[in-house]
């Protein structure tokens, strides 16, 4: 089993996000067969505060329990808010919902919890969590639809992920242009118009234009 160790700042960071699992299965437990959950998460929170440590192997089976009891709630808000929360402490849970079909769900709830960015403890393996799951949508949107439904698809990404959504955007058609586009003039003026607003994109159209 792998034992997790927390330092002073990790520790902090550590309470403060399994504090909102904590409330996410407070507000759960009246409603989904929560009683042992919610028992074993405050006894293994008190103890990896007491020890600074925990073992992740028990994280995840908890974690895998309580995704397994909500997988079919994902009409409820809270029910879901609370499968995205537990992922807090530990992105392997992350893992978790891809075998269990809710990568879509996890991927649009995220988006009304901002303060999942403000922490450093989870937010790179998030943001490669959203990038993973928009860039694999584009994918399949480009190869299906072409140019046009594949720009499109990214503008109303960048408007449904307005915390990390330019950011999303950028990598995804920064990644294209090396790969499908570096050579299309065509296709590199048609990214200028629709997204030259944003200068690391322009750039690299650019630069791709003035080699073709």
């Amino acid at each position: 089993m792998l034992m997790i160790k927390l330092s002073e700042e990790s520790r902090v960071e550590f309470e403060k996000e399994a504090n909102i699992i904590a409330q996410s299965l407070a507000q759960c437990v009246d409603r989904f067969k929560l009683e042992q959950a919610i028992s074993f998460f405050q006894h293994f929170m008190h103890q990896a505060l007491v020890t600074s440590s925990f073992e992740e192997e028990e994280y995840l089976s908890f974690a895998n329990s309580v995704t397994e009891e909500l997988k079919n709630k994902v009409y409820d808000k809270e029910a879901v808010t609370l499968l995205v929360n537990l992922s807090r402490i530990d992105s392997d849970v992350l893992s978790i919902y891809g075998k269990n079909g809710l990568n879509l769900v996890v991927a649009q709830a995220i988006t009304e919890l901002p303060d999942y960015f403000t922490t450093p403890f989870n937010s790179v393996m998030i943001f490669d969590y959203l990038y993973s799951h928009y860039y694999w949508q584009a994918q399949e949107v480009f190869r299906g639809q072409g140019l046009e439904a594949f720009l499109n698809f990214l503008t109303a990404s960048l408007k449904e992920q307005a915390i990390k959504g330019e950011e999303i955007v950028t990598s995804i058609l920064s990644s294209f242009m090396s790969i499908h586009f570096k050579d299309d003039k065509g296709a590199l003026e048609r990214i200028i118009t629709s997204f030259g607003h944003i200068k690391s994109i322009e750039k690299k159209a650019l630069k791709f234009l003035s080699q073709s």
